[in-house]
């Protein structure tokens, strides 16, 4: 198996994730998947989306693979756009199990 690439996690408010998308796509990644979260707690507390009409207090979760240089690329530009915002990013090692 390939571990030359890292998993970004990211959780982040619904406004932020066009601006995110954008400095993916600027640093050549070509796939990610956003998915809704549906609650969870942080140390602000507790979350939910449940009875939300709107996203203020939503969050999603975006999810990409990265090679090496992909990452440096994309933790140099994506620091200023997450900076003010609430969010929670992880990275791990990735081992590709299938080539895309």
């Amino acid at each position: 198996m390939d571990m030359t690439h890292w998993r970004l996690e990211l959780i982040v408010e619904p406004p932020v994730i066009k601006p995110i998308e954008s400095v993916l796509t600027q640093c050549g990644v070509s796939g990610w998947t956003v998915l809704p979260a549906l609650s969870g707690s942080g140390h602000n507390g507790a979350w939910s989306r449940k009875g939300q009409i709107i996203d203020v207090s939503q969050r999603h979760i975006l999810v990409t693979i990265l090679t090496h240089d992909q990452w440096s690329a994309v933790k140099t530009a994506l620091a200023p756009v997450i900076e003010d915002n609430i969010a929670f990013a992880s990275l791990s090692p990735a081992a590709l199990a299938f080539k895309d």
